[in-house]
């Protein structure tokens, strides 16, 4: 006898009781976010789009880096100062946004494998360590 069998007869014997409690019985049972296959591709595609924002901020963080180790290196001056300047920040600077938009990366996919691990469980992750990861070190990094 499969799972679904099971799972149809303990239905069944929980509508055919009398009262609330069957009722209730039921509820608690069979939720609905199982039972719909497309309610899970729904879940599946928003989980995907998920990611996707994370790939995307993470394009932006890489982006930045790029524009500003151009921008820094033109502005070079005949007699740079050695230790302080454009020319000579703009490289550590744009490695540091490049490395940020790595880690954003890397980060959306460890979020979209807890989150799809969570689903074929029957169970969601909402928030975590990565959101606050994300929010301070791209507040940290546009101080510099």
């Amino acid at each position: 006898m499969t799972l679904l069998s099971n799972f149809g007869r303990l239905t069944l014997e929980l509508w055919l009781m009398n009262g609330l409690e069957g009722r209730i019985g039921i509820i608690w049972v069979c939720p609905s976010f199982q039972d719909s296959l497309l309610a899970r591709l729904t879940r599946n595609v928003a989980l995907e789009r998920t990611f996707l924002g994370y790939l995307r901020t993470s394009l932006t963080f890489a982006m930045i880096g790029v524009i500003i180790a151009q921008l820094f290196r033109l502005q070079h001056h005949s007699n740079p100062h050695p230790n302080f300047g454009f020319f000579v920040l703009g490289t550590p600077l744009a490695a540091t946004f490049i490395a940020f938009g790595m880690l954003v990366l890397l980060v959306g996919a460890v979020r979209f494998w807890r989150c799809q691990n969570a689903l074929v469980r029957g169970k969601a992750v909402a928030g975590g360590w990565e959101l606050v990861f994300i929010m301070a070190g791209s507040i940290a990094v546009s101080l510099l």
